[in-house]
């Protein structure tokens, strides 16, 4: 039996979903994988430049002087790491609070999935 967590959300109109396919690495942590956080946060800055390449009729691949979402999220895979440790900053508290929100499943979120061995 397998079972995957959705949190779907919407950012300027596109859909973005945070689907668990390890539950141990939500399971009583303080905080989702870095890489889950980089994907989220890229997935929302890819829908941004999607947006705006339609606002300026301007074709994503030739809006150059922005980065590529894949560089987006090389650089917030990094920056999350430092972002976790900064435990003397004073919005350190309602980030990690924020973070193991994601990480607290609730039934109501799972939606289990069977598979059938035929």
């Amino acid at each position: 039996m397998w079972h995957i967590v959705f949190r779907p959300s919407t950012t300027h109109g596109a859909p973005l979903v945070l689907a668990d396919l390890n539950p141990a690495d939500f399971k009583d942590v303080d905080h989702p994988p870095y890489a889950t956080m980089s994907l989220l946060g890229s997935s929302c800055y890819s829908a941004l430049l999607q947006k705006y390449s339609i606002l300026t009729n301007v074709p994503v691949d030739l809006l150059v002087q922005y980065p590529t979402p894949a560089t987006v999220y090389e650089q917030l895979c990094e920056t999350a790491a430092i972002l976790i440790a900064q435990h003397n900053d004073v919005g350190h508290p309602a980030l990690m609070a924020t973070l193991s929100d994601l990480c607290h499943i609730v039934a109501t979120d799972v939606n289990r999935l069977g598979r059938s061995d035929n």
